[in-house]
């Protein structure tokens, strides 16, 4: 049996670390035993508040305290944490700094996403894996590209999840092993869980559900998000929902519904209920979020970033808008679109189909011939 260590840096809610979750599910289906390894913090926020659908503030204290007694002993002890909807549980390990040599030669491979920045990678020299991991989790600026990387006998290989990714690798003079696209669920005992609580909110809301995924994040093109959701609702009896983290300054109203720092269960519950998905984004390195609305059966609006050019084509399986795109035309388009239900019943057809496309059963199959070799 293959073991594979799996690097997680991110504590947000970012689509990545749902792929992550749900690669190292569909690895261990195929006989590959998974430990995902995140910092102690990001570790205490995710588990507590995304896996675990932790709410209660006694329950987190002792948790994060828990953390904080067991976190020298990362190597030997860990946490189980469920699968986004139900599943079998992953094995959850800790660490307060870069994990040591030691710890990585007992894994076959390693894999790490994150943002990094090229020329501080090149001068720490491949050779040195504890401090180029080191260096992958804790570097990030604006102008650093999101790929996915492996570790073996000291050498480096690169995954893009995109073809602009792999481009953006080129110019700079980074070797790419092999592009290997996100993938998202598309299983039957997921996509069902979600099919009566679609149906019946289609049926019963008299108005439409925009949904927006909002992150505070320059790249996440936040000061467009918020221009468009206030007009909705200042210029239609449209219900808008607010999935995502740091949506502010909207008074209140009984049309607008923020969801920040939602579960997995609650994230994707909300996605299948909208008439519409929307995603505004400045800067992608794959684009996950509209693929999964998708995979739900949810017709999707989305900018023209990352790999969603890619999988998505504008007018057949999602809508899609430039990157110079105006408020008053994202709305324009988003009554036009809403307006034509016989096409809006073909998008989400051929989104679906599309989504199977990018199923996570093939794309872990994808990162199986690389751990095997």
């Amino acid at each position: 049996m293959k073991k594979v260590l799996f690097f997680m840096a991110q504590n947000d809610l970012g689509g990545h670390t749902r792929f992550t979750v749900n690669m190292i599910g569909e690895l261990q289906k195929l006989n590959v035993q998974c430990v995902m390894y995140v910092p102690i913090f990001s570790h205490f926020y995710y588990t507590t508040n995304i896996l675990r659908d932790g709410k209660s503030p006694k329950r987190q204290v002792r948790f994060f305290i828990g953390h904080l007694l067991r976190s020298k002993f990362f190597s030997k002890s860990g946490a189980s944490a469920k699968l986004m909807i139900g599943g079998e549980s992953i094995l959850i390990k800790r660490y307060f700094l870069a994990p040591k040599k030691r710890v990585l030669t007992k894994f076959d491979k390693i894999f790490t996403s994150s943002h990094w920045q090229v020329s501080e990678l090149e001068n720490a020299g491949y050779w040195d894996r504890s401090k180029l991991i080191h260096i992958l989790h804790h570097v990030h600026t604006e102008q650093s590209e999101e790929i996915e990387t492996y570790f073996k006998d000291g050498s480096l290989c690169v995954f893009a999840s995109s073809n602009i990714t792999r481009e953006n690798c080129e110019e700079l003079g980074i070797r790419v092993t092999a592009t290997i696209p996100l993938g998202v669920r598309v299983d039957k005992d997921f996509t069902k869980s979600f099919e009566a609580i679609r149906d019946n909110n289609r049926n019963a809301t008299s108005s439409p559900t925009v949904t927006f995924f909002y992150y505070n994040h320059e790249r996440k093109n936040p000061n467009l998000t918020k221009n468009i959701v206030t007009k909705l609702i200042n210029e239609t009896n449209f219900n808008v929902v607010i999935l995502g983290n740091g949506f502010k300054g909207i008074k209140n109203t009984k049309r607008l519904t923020v969801c920040n720092n939602a579960t997995d269960k609650e994230y994707f519950g909300m996605v299948s209920q909208s008439d519409l998905f929307v995603y505004i984004s400045r800067n992608e390195g794959f684009g996950l979020a509209p693929l999964e609305a998708m995979s739900l059966g949810v017709p999707t609006l989305a900018s023209c970033v990352g790999a969603i050019p890619e999988y998505g084509r504008d007018e057949e399986n999602l809508f899609i808008v430039s990157l110079a795109v105006s408020p008053e035309l994202v709305i324009e388009r988003i009554i036009e679109n809403l307006s034509d239900r016989k096409n809006l019943e073909k998008i989400i057809e051929a989104g679906f189909k599309t989504s199977q496309e990018y199923s996570i059963s093939l794309t872990a199959q994808k990162y199986l011939s690389y751990i095997n070799r």
